[in-house]
């Protein structure tokens, strides 16, 4: 009697998917290499940080799957913020299943602000951050018009949070004032029960996952609003 299993692998990720991060509205690409006999299934997922929840990934507009030969392949159509999450693809055969994991991250658009003002001549504009002028930032891009004054700020993240002072001056007066901006980014990675920095985010919860041990694989076992928890039937 020939063993059915002689012939056959389980299934093995010979390259995993990466942690990628990419330009709002600009196609991103995750990419693996998973080996097998027989050839694999294969299922993709995204858990939402901010749902608490895993679901599977469908071909659409938002995500194109492809496939070829061991390669699989998942391109993240026109992201935007709401796609920063922990991606997840699943490979699985007849002698078992293997997945891995990666989080994806979305650089926001500029921070685009329309400041109306009234005055002739056009005035100078400078732009200021904790009394140092940064008018000349390469991130930061002034227009004037007769009408408005547009701030435009490249690549804004949590450390672009603050108040800024514009000023305004011409040979006749002068005028300022002081605009707050805040950027909200995902939390940081847990440590101690705590997020190592919220970002500027409200967290809504914690999720607590615990290693099944006839699995090997960490799978949820609660979630929590607060830096404490309790669990039951561990073992």
């Amino acid at each position: 009697i020939k063993d059915a299993n002689a012939s056959t692998t389980a299934s093995e990720f010979l390259e995993e998917i990466k942690n990628a991060e990419g330009d709002e509205a600009k196609t991103i690409t995750l990419e693996c290499e998973v080996i097998g006999i027989p050839k694999q299934d294969v299922e993709w997922f995204i858990s939402f940080f901010s749902l608490i929840s895993t679901k599977e990934i469908s071909q659409g507009a938002k995500h194109t799957i492809t496939r070829g030969g061991d390669k699989c392949i998942l391109f993240i159509n026109n992201p935007t913020p709401d796609d920063i999450d922990e991606y997840s693809i699943k490979a699985r055969n007849q002698r078992g299943s293997r997945m891995c994991r990666c989080n994806v991250n979305i650089r926001y658009e500029s921070i685009v602000i329309k400041i109306p003002y009234t005055g002739s001549p056009l005035p100078n504009v400078m732009l200021s951050d904790d009394e140092n002028n940064i008018t000349k930032n390469k991130n930061v891009s002034i227009d004037g018009s007769d009408r408005f004054i547009t701030l435009t700020i490249q690549n804004g993240d949590k450390n672009t949070t603050g108040p800024y002072k514009i000023k305004l001056e011409n040979n006749l007066s002068e005028d300022e004032v002081t605009l707050s901006i805040h950027v909200s980014e995902v939390p940081g990675i847990p440590q101690n029960c705590l997020p190592e920095d919220d970002c500027g985010s409200y967290i809504t919860n914690q999720i607590i996952r615990k290693l099944g041990p006839d699995s090997g694989k960490w799978i949820k076992a609660a979630a929590s609003r607060f830096p404490r928890c309790t669990i039951e039937n561990l073992l």
